[in-house]
């Protein structure tokens, strides 16, 4: 009986006992790696969240343009965007060759910017003469353009020249 408690009393003590855990190391190196994966999935998220945003815009802003008044002008269908500053630019030039320039983050599928011919990594140099580095003008043209007029596009397509003309549809600005 007396042995029986006693191996009783250590089985309840063992299992008192604090577990001890072993730190695990990790190279600079690899975490740098790992922040790198980690920020390359970030931006992926936030293109793939800014492509469902603009399909659903775009399908409203369309459809519906009829109750805007005034307020219609020309949409083409695809997005771009200058080079964010920082690590997160260098993460968009490396998966989707975003530069320092307007670049074409991605086109829609269906629209008058893909029946144009405008594609991903395309340069933007001027929409209707007006160059994409003065953000005042484009303001402006997006504000006045007529929802029916063409819109003429020079790019740049992997280091040559390139002029497209894209039919836009209507849409609530």
């Amino acid at each position: 009986m007396t042995k029986t408690c006693i191996a009783m009393f250590a089985v309840l003590l063992a299992g008192c006992a604090t577990p001890t855990t072993q730190g695990i190391t990790v190279s600079a190196g690899a975490t740098k790696e790992e922040a790198g994966k980690q920020m390359e999935l970030a931006v992926q998220d936030m293109v793939d969240e800014q492509k469902r945003i603009m399909r659903v815009y775009r399908t409203l802003s369309t459809k519906a343009n009829s109750f805007c008044g005034d307020y219609v002008g020309p949409t083409a269908g695809f997005f771009a965007l200058p080079k964010p500053k920082g690590d997160v630019g260098q993460i968009y030039e490396k998966l989707y060759g975003i530069r320092e320039q307007r670049t074409v983050l991605f086109v829609l599928e269906g629209t008058p910017a893909e029946s144009a011919g405008i594609k991903a990594g395309d340069v933007l140099k001027s929409i209707n003469d007006v160059n994409t580095n003065d953000v005042q003008q484009l303001e402006e043209l997006s504000a006045t353009a007529p929802p029916n007029a063409p819109l003429k596009y020079k790019i740049e397509r992997a280091g040559a020249p390139l002029e497209l003309t894209v039919q836009p549809d209507r849409a609530c600005r």
